[in-house]
């Protein structure tokens, strides 16, 4: 080997190993989907809703802010495409005196393969066992429960609701739109 394939090797090398860290730092998901992206930044979707007292509202809402932490990031593993590609940068908005929380899509970036948030499926069913007795309502948007067989545009708004039953909240049933007052005011 002469010394000037020596210089190329050790030229090369790092650059080799360099280009393979950042794509494994960077790698993500899969491929962008810049719809998807825009109408989670302009409609801000409602993930979902719960209806309660007002002094339930306001307790509920401090258990989500700290079920979803700091970052207000998270995830969703059970949905469908380009849903469980993504991360949701989430808004937990509570309106006190009409005692309702609802959290709200801010922005979606597809998920880097390397990086973990939390489940919102997983957060949402914790709040629900945490709070059976002080939930009036709850709406889902779609997503985030299997069973919805439409397609495309149809889901936009499609969700599920249910009301308090006894000890906790009653079954889900399928709604084509988010309840009046799961809405923004």
């Amino acid at each position: 080997m002469s010394p000037w394939e020596l210089v190329g090797l050790f030229l090369c090398l790092p650059v080799v190993f360099a280009s393979l860290w950042v794509n494994q730092r960077y790698e993500t998901d899969g491929a962008r989907v810049p719809e998807f992206e825009q109408r989670c930044r302009q409609e801000r979707p409602v993930l979902f809703a719960v209806q309660a007292s007002p002094d339930a509202a306001r307790r509920i809402a401090a258990a989500l802010m700290t079920f979803i932490g700091a970052k207000r990031q998270v995830e969703h593993h059970s949905g469908r495409f380009p849903w469980t590609r993504y991360v949701f940068t989430v808004g937990v908005e509570l309106d006190a005196s009409n005692g309702i929380v609802r959290v709200r899509v801010e922005s979606a970036s597809i998920r880097r393969l390397r990086e973990s948030q939390p489940d919102i499926a997983n957060r949402i069913q914790r709040l629900l066992a945490d709070n059976r007795d002080r939930i009036e309502a709850v709406w889902l948007h779609t997503e985030l429960r299997e069973g919805d067989d439409a397609r495309g545009a149809a889901r936009h708004d499609r969700g599920w609701i249910a009301t308090a039953a006894g000890q906790g909240v009653g079954p889900f049933e399928m709604t084509s739109m988010v309840p009046e007052w799961a809405r923004r005011q």
